[in-house]
């Protein structure tokens, strides 16, 4: 007998593909909502369970503009990585600042108390992050998700940050519509369709929990980041 997607839910598989389907096509809670039948809050707990997936080995694919993957196999490279994670976490918890820029009180997108050219990955890195920092801004406004309780700082950005990478490369390596909506009979390595059919394989492997998810253990000293303050 096949598993179901989300066991011991009221959301039938049929369901969960629809909001897989919006998941991958970057829809906002209310149309997610609206093509699935289902709840906007439930349709929101599905699609911010199903980001963890995001951090697997095969979505790398989606996220070779700013792959910050290490292999976590000595106390250096745990240090390593939460000093990265968390300097370009830093910079986007900081709404004032971002808020300033935004609005025009500030001309310079990178203020003098960032962090992120303290990871020292060159200039171009510094950019490329700065501007995956504003997309997660704006890709959450749109899609309709604020805060989030549960979570660690640090987990917190590692799951947006992926989200959005993994949707925003799949919605732009897929052709569009008349309205700007992606094509989901396109096939094709990046597009949406592949990131689809990777997460509903994933899932029917090991269906979806929607329990907040657990951080990386080797990460918990660094979740609320006053490591950086030292």
């Amino acid at each position: 007998m096949r598993k179901r997607l989300i066991p011991f839910a009221k959301v039938d598989d049929e369901a969960v593909r629809r909001i897989v389907q919006g998941f991958c096509c970057a829809g906002t809670l209310g149309e997610i909502s609206a093509a699935s039948g289902v709840s906007e809050k439930t349709c929101r707990s599905i699609v911010l369970a199903l980001r963890s997936r995001l951090l697997k080995e095969p979505f790398d694919r989606w996220r070779e503009a700013l792959l910050l993957r290490t292999s976590l196999e000595s106390e250096l490279e745990v240090v390593a990585q939460a000093t990265v994670y968390g300097c370009l976490a830093a910079c986007y918890f900081n709404r004032a600042c971002y808020t300033n820029h935004q609005q025009g009180r500030r001309k310079e997108r990178l203020c003098k108390s960032c962090l992120v050219p303290v990871i020292e990955m060159g200039e171009d890195f510094t950019v490329a992050a700065l501007y995956q920092i504003d997309l997660i801004h704006g890709f959450y406004a749109v899609l309709g998700v604020g805060g989030e309780r549960g979570l660690g700082k640090l987990t917190q950005f590692r799951l947006r940050l992926a989200h959005t990478q993994v949707v925003g490369e799949a919605y732009e390596a897929t052709r569009k519509d008349a309205e700007d909506r992606p094509d989901f009979t396109q096939r094709g390595e990046r597009t949406v369709r592949a990131l689809y059919d990777l997460l509903i394989r994933d899932l029917e492997q090991e269906p979806l929990a929607r329990s907040t998810p657990a951080g990386d253990p080797c990460l918990a000293p660094f979740e609320d980041l006053t490591f950086l303050e030292a």
